[in-house]
């Protein structure tokens, strides 16, 4: 059990959940949010070594993996306005760290492309990241870092998912089965999310009528947690457990803030399908921008 713990405990070290939506103002959609997963950013840990900002080393690293991206490319991939992405290519670009070259099938294109300095700084930071990651699994072997099954689980540790779902503030753990697929475990019930059935009481009965497919899409993350543990909701009182209160139910999918909206000019189209998901958020939010930027969506 101790060590199942150090295990959970690593993972949650190295991985944040991370929701956040930008919204443009004048009329409301109603939008139905879920909780996405990222890898959380080592940079804060080279801001002041580096003189380098954040953006600027998701740009470095994104150009060293596809070189001769586009300004308009950056832009998208860093989700900010193609005038941001200009100045801070300028700024990289005055630094030293980013030649521009023209396109040589459309002279109106630059395509970007790390300087020498650029990939030294490059090859020096990536480690970095890498070890925050490996400092926070270093009593696991390469074995133990991969994703357990539930099966797996069982025969280590059998305690650990029957403790973890008879806690009466939790409301569901989403698991692997080698034999079932995804799962979400509930105190006296389970969700097969692949297929749609349920044995005994669904566990995301209280939730967005969404939840399943949003567990689904988690599940598919290569970093998701061999155990991704939710707050129980409460949908009479309104009410759940935060695992941190500062942070509350931001991005949740129970309660209120399973409601949210975009503010958004009147004149600019809606899609025809809901709009479920901070997916689907960004397809609307990068489709406007596209269509005011005059390139096709």
């Amino acid at each position: 059990m101790q060590r199942a713990i150090q295990k959970l405990t690593a993972v949650i070290t190295a991985i944040s959940l991370i929701c956040g939506l930008v919204a443009p103002v004048l009329q409301a959609v109603p939008v139905q949010a879920a909780a996405d997963p990222c890898i959380v950013s080592p940079t804060n840990l080279i801001n002041v070594r580096y003189e380098m900002t954040r953006a600027q080393w998701l740009v470095i690293a994104r150009v060293h993996r596809r070189p001769g991206l586009s300004q308009s490319e950056v832009a998208d991939l860093l989700e900010i306005e193609k005038a941001s992405a200009g100045r801070l290519i300028d700024r990289m670009e005055a630094k030293g760290w980013l030649t521009r070259r023209a396109d040589a099938r459309d002279r109106r294109i630059n395509r970007l492309h790390l300087t020498p300095t650029a990939e030294h700084l490059h090859a020096t930071i990536w480690p970095i990241a890498e070890t925050t990651v490996d400092d926070a699994l270093g009593d696991l072997s390469p074995e133990e870092r991969r994703r357990l099954t539930r099966e797996e689980i069982d025969e280590r540790h059998p305690r650990l998912l029957p403790a973890l779902r008879e806690h009466p503030h939790i409301g569901w753990l989403l698991v692997r089965s080698e034999r079932d697929g995804p799962l979400a475990l509930g105190p006296r019930g389970t969700h097969y999310l692949a297929e749609g059935r349920i044995d005994g009481e669904d566990p995301l009965a209280h939730f967005s009528p969404t939840a399943p497919q949003h567990l689904l899409r988690t599940n598919g993350f290569e970093e998701v947690a061999d155990i991704m543990v939710g707050s129980f909701y409460d949908p009479e009182l309104d009410e759940g457990c935060a695992f941190e209160e500062l942070i509350s139910f931001h991005g949740g999918i129970g309660g209120f803030q399973t409601r949210p909206f975009i503010l958004y000019p009147e004149r600019l189209p809606l899609p025809s399908e809901p709009i479920v998901g901070a997916a689907a958020v960004h397809g609307v939010l990068t489709g406007w921008r596209q269509m005011l930027q005059g390139a096709k969506p």
